[in-house]
């Protein structure tokens, strides 16, 4: 004998509700400033301990000589630049997001042009091997685990090693070594979770809507208005569905040619492009709208 469930209308609501909190897909977005940022110089030929530092303004009060009560002192300061972004990390590291934390760490190393190339690489390694130890124990201060530290620095950390690029009709030999060429930097961006909600969707599907009307006179600015609450990618995506896969038509069934009476729509072309593009970058992807003649292209493949 079946069992027969009976639904009541704001049960299947908060069923629907489920399915599209599900398809909702928040993300981590890279922030567009730094948190901190620490120059190492080293004498030549030393890679493991530098002589002095340097420090972005407001985080170590007094650059100088460097020693172990400075390095302390960073690691504490690099601890505080990241615990902004920890909730985040914690979120999407390992998940189908984790490459757009790629970077937001980033450490760098650099050679003069004095001793032969293996030396020098050699030695830029050293360079790098010493600022990624501060970021590791800064790291492992915050409390993560020495698995995932690792998986940080190894997957998700930029790192670059550079060599002096002397030009090609000046002799190395007769050209003595820069010493800000021989150093190893620190740069901690920013993280933080991105992306609307299923009500905040639904807010602006039904915006767009009041803003097309009946489309004899649409409302293009509010049409751009509801374009720029989007934030991610999947912002993008998760609208389109909502318009039965076809946000173009949408939008260039209301913004309909170049001029109306009321002047040019090109402007609100150009605005939502760039927006989609705007977003479409925080989220680490290629620019996905375009401008064909007097309509607005879209293209969400990747």
């Amino acid at each position: 004998m079946r069992k027969v469930i009976r639904l009541t209308e704001s049960d299947i609501k908060k069923i629907v509700k489920k399915v599209l909190i599900r398809e909702m897909r928040p993300e981590p977005i890279r922030g567009k400033h730094l948190m901190a940022l620490y120059v190492f110089y080293f004498e030549r030929g030393e890679g493991e301990k530098p002589k002095m530092f340097l420090s972005q303004e407001g985080f170590i009060p007094n650059s100088g000589q460097y020693d172990d009560t400075v390095r302390s002192q960073i690691v504490k300061q690099i601890v505080a630049a990241l615990r902004p972004s920890v909730p985040t990390i914690q979120q999407f590291l390992e998940s189908e997001f984790s490459d757009q934390i790629k970077g937001f760490i980033s450490l760098g190393s650099s050679t003069s042009h004095t001793g032969k190339e293996k030396e020098n690489f050699n030695i830029g390694q050293e360079r790098l091997d010493f600022v990624e130890d501060i970021v590791y124990d800064a790291l492992d201060k915050i409390g993560f685990k020495d698995t995932r530290i690792k998986n940080l620095l190894v997957n998700y950390t930029d790192k670059k090693y550079d060599y002096s690029k002397i030009n090609q009709h000046m002799d190395p030999g007769k050209l003595k070594g820069d010493a800000y060429e021989r150093n190893a930097s620190i740069q901690i961006g920013s993280l933080k979770t991105m992306g609307l909600d299923t009500d905040e969707i639904t807010s602006i599907e039904h915006g767009l809507e009041r803003a097309k009307g009946w489309n004899v006179n649409p409302d293009e600015v509010a049409i751009v208005e509801e374009i720029m609450k989007l934030e991610t990618y999947t912002d993008i995506e998760d609208l389109n569905k909502r318009f039965n896969n076809n946000l173009q038509y949408f939008i260039n069934s209301a913004i309909t040619d170049g001029m109306t009476g009321w002047g040019s729509d090109t402007k609100a072309r150009r605005d939502i492009v760039k927006r989609l593009n705007k977003v479409a970058n925080n989220s680490r992807k290629a620019d996905v709208a375009a401008i064909v003649g007097d309509k607005i292209t879209i293209t969400l493949t990747q």
